[in-house]
């Protein structure tokens, strides 16, 4: 079966795997104390995750949190 457009496969055209997020909930309580939606995981790595959140007005903020500490990226 094919894979959708833009889904992120492995070398063997295989879809990947989502990331698995640590902080989930440390991200969505701080995009919602700025206004903002349920973040979306864009990048993890062992010791950090990058979200992004749609905000009020079209935009987006990034929150990046490193071991349970999140933060809004300026």
């Amino acid at each position: 079966a094919p894979t959708p457009t833009g889904a992120v496969t492995d070398a063997y055209g295989k879809p990947s795997p989502a990331p698995v997020s640590k902080n989930d909930f440390k991200a969505g309580q701080l995009a919602r104390s700025i206004g903002c939606e349920a973040p979306k995981l864009l990048n993890a790595t062992p010791s950090t995750e990058t979200y992004q959140a749609a905000c009020p007005g079209g935009q987006y903020k990034l929150i990046s949190c490193e071991f349970t500490n999140c933060r809004v990226m300026q």
